[in-house]
């Protein structure tokens, strides 16, 4: 039975999709079977990230109203033979079936190694109905106090769950920042939080453009995710700061930010 992870946060636009795109192509690098599958009903995306909006003709809601079989609806990535893309639909009001979802996801279980699932925003029915179904979560950061309140509140919801792993993903992370004491550390967001950071993701321009195509070398980021994922060893950008302490360290940015 393969792993399934959802990767998700609490605020929007702090990257999931590129994240869980460019996972799927790190992790079936490594020999591994991956499917990538869009819960974000009315805003999907996932399928511009692999570049493969033109092939998509069946999607997930076809699978769970049993308009087609769940294998005629994957898409094989052209550049990753390992790779499949299981595409979301673009009415924003569908409401999921969640019993042909748990039936969808034990098949893809049975089927890939490796079942990525990006998640939409906020904490909603489809947020819940994305998370539930997984046996773990990632849920992405970026080192912004807003961002932090939401992953909070989004771990405090996942707890009760009893999922059988749990990590944090921190993207936009400038070590040089860090150093200068003007960006939280991942030990900090970690002690915030209290949760692992199972890797960091730097900001870096042409990570933020649509296609994983054009991440090229920058990739090494997310191949060292994809090992920490698979092998449980942790590899973090560390740094060494001072210790002031988290929240004044918090206090300290946000005084920053208000001048």
């Amino acid at each position: 039975m393969g792993r399934s992870i959802c990767i998700t946060s609490g605020k929007g636009g702090v990257g999931k999709t590129t994240i869980t795109a460019a996972l799927g192509c790190a992790i079936s690098n490594l020999g591994y079977s991956v499917v990538v599958v869009d819960t974000d009903f009315g805003l999907n995306n996932l399928d511009l990230a692999l570049c493969a909006e033109m092939q998509v003709v069946y999607n997930l809601a076809d699978c769970l109203e049993g308009r087609c079989r769940i294998r005629q609806a994957l898409l094989q990535d052209a550049e990753h033979e390992n790779l499949y893309l299981l595409a979301s639909t673009q009415p924003y009001t569908y409401k999921p079936n969640k019993k042909a979802w748990k039936a969808c996801m034990q098949e893809l279980e049975d089927m890939f190694d490796f079942v990525l699932i990006d998640s939409p925003a906020g904490v909603d029915a489809n947020w819940q109905f994305s998370v539930e179904v997984c046996r773990e979560v990632l849920v992405v950061v970026v080192p912004q106090l807003a961002s932090l309140r939401d992953a909070d509140k989004v771990l405090s919801l996942i707890e009760p769950m009893q999922k059988e792993g749990v990590g944090l993903i921190v993207n936009r992370y400038r070590t040089e920042y860090v150093v200068q004491q003007k960006m939280l550390s991942a030990q900090d967001i970690e002690e915030a939080l209290h949760c692992e950071v199972v890797g960091c993701i730097p900001e870096i321009d042409v990570l933020t453009v649509a296609s994983v195509q054009e991440i090229g070398i920058h990739m090494q980021y997310f191949e060292n995710i994809a090992q920490t994922i698979i092998s449980g060893e942790k590899r973090v950008i560390t740094t060494h700061t001072p210790k002031l302490g988290v929240w004044n360290k918090i206090k300290k940015i946000w005084s920053r930010s208000a001048i």
